[in-house]
């Protein structure tokens, strides 16, 4: 079984048509009543694979292994959320920016299994955060090394340098602590920068 990736997307575009035509194109597909291809996916008719045939390609030729969970139009952003197999479904995206070109398809992905934390946003435009941390009570997004050490010193009792290495240490020195609680667990995590 393969583990879940959770990709938020903002589809942008100088061609706010071609945004506004994706969208629809979506809402379509989820009001229908049957998938437009037929699929095993828990939500079949928003498969990625349906939106890939909708837009007139092959999903048997484009991979494609998961399903859009959320969409919404604001302000001309189209914000998506998939879950999928293993990754961000890369082949997808460049597959759905070639039928507009112009488009530019902004993401950050989240697959704690093989700790995959990336996003193409260098600027931080639509997605600011860099670091996250997974705890065991709550888990929690940060812009900067500061705000995560500082957040980090609440958790373990002193003040902790803002460097990743020093965020990790005071965390795991915290949880073998407290290792007679088996739920206890914290695992920092800084998204990486892809450039496609």
């Amino acid at each position: 079984m393969s583990n879940t990736c959770f990709t938020t997307y903002k589809v942008v575009s100088e061609k706010k048509k071609d945004v506004t035509k994706l969208f629809k194109t979506i809402k379509r597909l989820d009001g229908r009543k049957t998938p437009l291809v037929k699929n095993g996916w828990y939500d079949p008719k928003l498969w990625l694979g349906c939106l890939v045939k909708a837009l007139g390609g092959d999903p048997n030729k484009v991979y494609c292994r998961g399903t859009i969970t959320f969409y919404e139009m604001e302000d001309d952003i189209l914000t998506l959320n998939t879950e999928t197999a293993w990754a961000e479904m890369a082949e997808t995206r460049h597959f759905i920016e070639s039928c507009f070109p112009g488009m530019k398809i902004y993401y950050i992905e989240e697959e704690s299994g093989c700790e995959i934390f990336n996003t193409n946003d260098s600027e931080g435009i639509y997605f600011k955060d860099r670091y996250y941390l997974d705890g065991f009570e709550e888990s929690e997004y940060f812009e900067t090394l500061e705000e995560a050490a500082k957040y980090v010193k609440e958790i373990v009792g002193h003040d902790v340098e803002a460097n990743v290495t020093a965020i990790d240490k005071a965390l795991n020195d915290y949880m073998e602590a407290h290792e007679d609680d088996d739920d206890c667990y914290y695992y920092f995590h800084e998204f990486s920068i892809v450039d496609d």
